[in-house]
């Protein structure tokens, strides 16, 4: 997963992209690769890359980012694969971070160079519409239910 955030605004972008089990092994290279080609620096959060180290690495962040004031930082780790890892961004900075960058990544992985920006994947609508509703329906096991009776309970 790939967050990007400005703590004291609360306001994150988060990029969760599934990659086949068959490409596994091309991630932490393409990782490296794609950080060292935009000049992005990243301190490994929690060095173990084991099966607690999204849990682990999200309260490591939160450390590494909470005494700073206005911190804004990239986040991205792949579990069992990629530790989790922060680069942050200095306040003031007039550099640009590349928002794409976990896009970056996951193109180079799958050999989808021309996907990275999403108007590249922008589909006509019937079609779209159609993957929303198998979404759903494969979906809807993991759904949790809202429920809607609150509101008439209090009109009892």
């Amino acid at each position: 997963s790939v967050l990007l955030g400005k703590a004291a605004q609360r306001h994150a972008y988060l990029e969760v992209i599934p990659i086949p089990a068959t490409s596994m092994h091309f991630i932490k290279e393409a990782f490296e690769n794609e950080a060292k080609r935009v000049k992005l620096i990243f301190q490994t959060l929690v060095p173990d890359a084991g099966s607690d180290s999204s849990r682990d690495g999200l309260f490591a962040l939160r450390e590494t980012v909470q005494s700073e004031e206005n911190p804004q930082y990239f986040y991205f780790e792949v579990p069992n694969v990629v530790s989790a890892s922060v680069h942050r961004i200095p306040p003031n900075s007039q550099g640009r971070l590349p928002l794409q960058f976990g896009r970056q990544v996951a193109c180079r992985i799958l050999g989808c160079p021309n996907r990275v920006h999403w108007k590249e994947c922008v589909l006509p609508y019937a079609q779209e519409a159609e993957l929303a509703e198998r979404f759903k329906k494969e979906f809807n096991p993991f759904d949790i239910p809202v429920d809607d009776d609150s509101d008439d309970d209090e009109s009892e």
